[in-house]
This record gives C-alpha cells, structure tokens and sequence, in this order.
C-alpha cells in the first residue's frame, strides 16, 4: 500500500516529492519482532529509504562479513553486496559471512617475437626499477608537432588492455591541416641490467618533429616469482609475493628523442622512390629550397629536379608537366604552390627586391625603397 507524504502544490500536477509504501509481514516463520516494514521514495533525489526500523538484530546480522571486505573491493561490488545480504536476512535465510569471488587476474602476454630490432632514432629513459626483472610497453601516449602547420597532436599507442606488438606502424592526420602524419615505432623487451636498458623504443616518423611522452604504462616480469603484471609509470604495485613492485622516473631527466646522425641521412635511391623523397619533403642537394618531386614523361620516374634524374638515368631528362607536392603528397600540375584546396602551401624559395648577392632585383623602378641602390646615380 503506497500513499502520499507531501504535495507542493495540490492542484498541481506536479508528482508528490515522497512516497510512503507499507510491506506486511505475512510469514509465520519469520524471525524478527516485527510485522511490517515502510520504505519512502523521494522523487527529487530517486533513493528508496526504509523507516521505523529500530531493531538491533537485524543491524548486526546486515552487517556481517562484508564490513570486512569495503577495502578491499570496488564500490559497485560492494554496494551489491550489501543489497543481497539484506534480501536474505529480510527473507529469513541464515546468515552466513561473505566471501570475495576471485577473479581469475587477465594478464596480457609479452611480445617476444625473434625479429630484428631496427637501428635509428629511439626515445632515452632514464629510470629506478625495483623488484623488476623485465618490462616492455603496453601504453604510450606522445605528443607530436605536425612539420606542416606545426600544431599539437596527441596520439595513443596501445592501451585498451592491448599489448603493443613489437613492430608497430600507425597513420593518422593532423587534427589542423589533416595532412597524413606516420609513426614507425619498435618495442622491445627492457631488462634494467642490461646494456640497453635506456632505450624504451625506436621511432622512425614522417611529418613530424618533437616527439615527446605524455603518459606510459608497461607489461612487467616481478623479480621474485616471475609473474606478469600491468604496471603505470611512478606508481607501485604490490605482487602476491610480497615484492612491491615499482618504476620510478628521473625527473630531471625526462623523456628525450636521440637522432641518430647515420640514420638522419636519406639517400636518393636510384628510380626516384616516393615515400623516401618525402621524408625529405621533396628537397635535395641541388635545389633545397624547392619541395617538388617532378614526373618526368620521358620514364614515367619522380625525382627531386632533373639534375637527380640525368645523374641516375641513362638519357637525358624531358621537360615534366606534372610534381607531386613534396608537403602533403598530392599530385597535381608543375606550380610554385601547391593545387591541393587543403595544403595551397609554397613549394618555392620566396624571391626579395634586394640583392642578395647579385641575384637580386637590379631594376630601380621595382627595387626596395629600404634598398642603398636605388636612389644612387
């Protein structure tokens, strides 16, 4: 039997704020002194609340066993666990004490794979171990600057519970001018007495500069009983052998990317390979300042000028018609700027009024006012 408490405003058809509602009691057999119960729902805050229970058994008996386990379970578990110990003491079952399920601890495996590290570029980690024997990563979050428009992105490797592989490739575009970034990374199994234990991954990327980590978390071997766990950096994790598990960062020497001078040095390969050429953006040694790759018709090749081409091709280059934007990689007719409706990006050195050591403008009508020559006789 529910009945209203209290109205607001009795022509109103507002709902009343609480709700009273009268369980009786009906079985013979039950074991408390008392013959019915009330509960009260309130609207505005959705809770149901029991009233006029003033019996002292029935306090203690709620409330065996899982008093214990409040530290040692989460919230929603123990707030489960409460709501079914008072269903079963309310319907006259014996009381028993609670006991915690174990669940069986889901560890992810480690990526050992027998495949060959790759030299070049890797991110230094200087760190304190302890109690570890071996780690490798599970989680990388970087922060990244796009070469093109030179804007922050962030971008999460692994996580989810996921193990990152051992050799891992990853395309995305930048959040601003979504031109296509790349990040070829390798993670490898870190033992922290080894000879490379400073080495948390290389990375090869394109588009990109001024890698950085924001967060990390690792796949560990405990020391003690050579158990796998899932470990955050600077925090501690106790194992079931007793060894507390941690690692700790330098702070003052934080995450830093070494470029490795031999692996910096692109080489012209010797058909004019795309992808190599934009690493570069486009540029060589002859014209640095243009970011073209030019196709030429004569054998359908794309090389940087046609310096390139006449030095690895056994005939001479045709003039071409058609580049590929060595910023944002879209093919489009020979122009100074680039066709695309995203990128319009300037592929050539900007030309000035000065001199510039002869190669400047020598008209004084066009000449630069800022210019000595110009007013001269």
């Amino acid at each position: 039997m529910w009945s209203e408490d209290t109205v607001n405003d009795r022509n109103s058809h507002k709902p009343p704020e609480t709700v009273t509602g009268t369980y009786l009691i009906a079985d013979q057999d039950f074991p408390y002194d008392i013959d019915k119960i009330q509960f009260r729902y309130s609207y505005r805050k959705d809770t149901v609340s029991i009233l006029n229970i003033n019996n002292r058994a029935i306090e203690l008996n709620v409330s065996v066993g899982y008093i214990r386990l409040r530290d040692r379970i989460s919230y929603k578990e123990y707030g489960e666990m409460v709501f079914q110990q008072i269903e079963s003491v309310l319907s006259g079952k014996p009381v028993v004490e609670l006991e915690i399920s174990r669940k069986e601890k889901v560890i992810e495996p480690l990526d050992l794979a027998d495949t060959p590290i790759r030299e070049g570029n890797y991110i230094s980690f200087e760190y304190t171990a302890k109690h570890i024997l071996a780690f490798k990563a599970s989680m990388v979050c970087l922060s990244i600057f796009c070469k093109r428009c030179s804007t922050l992105n962030i971008k999460t490797i692994g996580g989810d519970g996921l193990d990152i592989k051992k050799n891992t490739k990853t395309r995305f575009n930048c959040i601003k001018c979504t031109v296509q970034l790349s990040i070829d990374s390798t993670f490898h199994l870190i033992v922290p007495s080894g000879e490379n234990r400073k080495n948390l991954m290389r990375i090869e990327c394109t588009g990109i500069y001024n890698v950085s980590i924001r967060a990390l978390s690792v796949n560990c071997v405990c020391s003690g009983c050579s158990t796998a766990h899932l470990l955050e950096l600077n925090k501690k994790l106790p194992c079931s052998c007793g060894c507390l598990l941690e690692i700790m960062q330098d702070k003052s020497m934080p995450f830093k990317e070494v470029i490795c001078r031999a692996a910096s040095t692109v080489k012209m390969p010797a058909k004019g390979d795309v992808p190599s050429l934009l690493k570069t953006g486009g540029t060589c040694v002859h014209y640095k300042k243009s970011s073209r790759i030019f196709i030429f018709p004569c054998c359908n090749t794309r090389y940087a000028c046609d310096i390139c081409h006449n030095k690895h091709e056994s005939h001479p280059a045709v003039l071409a018609t058609r580049m590929i934007c060595g910023k944002c990689g879209i093919e489009g007719p020979v122009s100074p700027v680039c066709g695309s409706s995203v990128c319009k990006a300037s592929l050539t050195g900007k030309s000035s009024a000065f001199w510039e050591g002869g190669k400047g403008s020598r008209n004084k009508v066009t000449m630069s006012r800022k210019d000595s020559k110009k007013y001269s006789r």
